[in-house]
């Protein structure tokens, strides 16, 4: 054999031998690819999903904000007509305060006798007529007025606002049924 065939066989040979091993790492190559693919496919389906839970989930809780929001103001609106009403009823009281005074003073008297009067200072005059022989005090208080039996025992608060706050609790369930319908 020739230097020049052995050469040439040499030269084949690794021609060959390189040939196979290009195919071979373009195979793996091919593969490694082909795993990256799937596993990016699967990683993108993954993220896909948590994607649209978390936006579902988000939009259910932009939801839920909103409902409550809804439902706040909504209260607020419905506290503020039972407030305006009550307020009604309170101008109510102020406006026939003459009359209302009177027929307080006069239950009073029938529960014990007074001896001390608290009352504002713009009902003063109108007070000292309906009760005779007491102490008058002013203090600073709506319309109305507070008792003080002779012995100091007994005490009773005729104030406008006492008798709203009074009002208001007995009748707030009907007065909302009435006014807005259903369960509040």
């Amino acid at each position: 054999m020739t230097l020049e065939k052995l050469e040439h066989d040499i030269l084949e040979k690794a021609k060959k031998e390189q040939e196979k091993l290009s195919k071979e790492t373009e195979q793996h190559v091919h593969n490694l690819e082909e795993e990256a693919q799937e596993r990016l496919s699967q990683k993108k389906k993954s993220l896909t999903s948590d994607f649209k839970e978390e936006m579902s989930r988000l939009e259910q809780l932009q939801t839920t904000r909103q409902v409550m929001t809804t439902k706040r103001h909504v209260l607020g609106e419905k506290k503020n007509a039972l407030d305006a009403l009550y307020q009604e009823f309170l101008e109510h009281l102020e406006k026939n305060k003459k009359t209302i005074l009177k027929q307080l003073a006069t239950r009073a008297q029938k529960t014990f006798t007074p001896g001390k009067v608290v009352v504002n200072e713009k009902d003063k005059t109108l007070v000292k007529a309906l009760f005779s022989g007491v102490t008058i005090r002013t203090a600073p208080m709506t319309s109305g007025f507070i008792l003080e039996s002779k012995d100091g025992q007994h005490i009773l608060d005729q104030s406008f606002d006492t008798l709203l706050v009074a009002v208001r609790e007995k009748t707030l369930k009907e007065v909302s049924e009435q006014l807005f319908g259903g369960r509040q």
